[in-house]
């Protein structure tokens, strides 16, 4: 037996009836536990999404060879090859993420909880549902009925449509008008009418520099980095987080509060800019069982100093 073999039989099996047990069919089995095998591997029910990490020190004669283990491992496992999706992930460059790559619209609905969500296994390079922000949609489902929250960033609304299966009434804010359609989709197979929630496309930096209205929870999950076309200017968390989360903060209500993450793993959240407010980190709580890598992303629960 392979040593990839060998982890993922182990993985999988613990995995899966934890799975099981939680009604979730998307989750992580494998996250390059064995530095010679640099993978990430994703389950969505029948089908693997597999992320081949590319760096200088993997561009070596094994790499085909470890491939091929891999392909029949996963096949071994029950996943045949037409169901592996294999993605080659690279530093990304304004929002690659969210290019297109292929046209076969190989989509599929999942369950997580109580949630469905579309997804698409084939043709960009993420599958329109982020795993790692599971705790997030959790928590979002025990908002109160009657709360309003502004979801920026919001990609293919999946953090909307927790909050709105809770009874909250959402407005969703993204660049993308295709993923807002994506957004609605989600929201009609939950049972959710998206007429009565907001879907706007808007370039977020200038958006907030004009809304006015408030809400009891804003969502703030921007990019890394971006150099959109469609952008006003550059965006970089690290430079600019403190900036926005002020400006976003003029559209709480009283007692109201801003979930803000990202995925840079070295960020540091500028405390001398924010000083005015409460931040509470939330990295213990907001990562999935089923994440090997704690640093996956940063989160934080922001409010107003009283």
């Amino acid at each position: 037996m392979s040593a990839i073999l060998g982890r993922l039989k182990k993985n999988y099996k613990h995995l899966k009836k934890w799975a099981s047990k939680n009604n979730i069919e998307a989750y992580r089995i494998y996250d390059k536990d064995i530095p010679d095998y640099p993978y990430i591997i994703d389950v969505y029910k029948d089908c693997a999404v597999i992320w081949h990490r590319l760096k200088d020190i993997d561009q070596d004669p094994k790499k085909n060879e470890h491939k091929t283990e891999l392909i029949s491992a996963l096949t071994e496992l029950g996943f045949d090859i037409e169901n592996q999706f294999h993605k080659e992930r690279v530093r990304q460059k304004g929002n690659t993420q969210y290019v297109k790559v292929d046209a076969i619209e190989e989509k599929m609905i999942i369950k997580e909880g109580p949630l469905n969500f579309v997804v698409n296994l084939s043709d960009f390079l993420d599958t329109g549902l982020f795993l790692d922000h599971r705790p997030l949609r959790s928590k979002l489902l025990e908002l109160e009925e009657g709360m309003s929250l502004l979801n920026l960033f919001s990609y293919t609304c999946s953090l909307g449509v927790a909050a709105a299966t809770a009874g909250v009434k959402t407005t969703n804010v993204d660049l993308s008008a295709k993923y807002l359609d994506w957004g609605r989709e989600n929201y009609k197979i939950n049972d959710i009418d998206a007429n009565q929630h907001e879907f706007m496309s808007a370039d977020i930096l200038e958006f907030i520099k004009t809304h006015s209205h408030t809400y009891d929870v804003i969502l703030l999950d921007p990019p890394t980095f971006s150099n959109s076309k469609k952008m006003e200017q550059d965006w970089d968390v690290q430079k600019d987080h403190g900036w926005m989360i002020r400006k976003v903060a003029k559209c709480l209500r009283p007692g109201g509060f801003i979930l803000f993450s990202n995925n840079k793993r070295d960020f540091k959240i500028n405390t001398e800019e924010l000083e005015d407010f409460e931040i509470e980190d939330l990295q213990g709580s907001s990562i999935p069982d089923d994440f090997r890598d704690k640093k996956i992303h940063q989160s934080y629960m922001i409010t107003r100093k009283a």
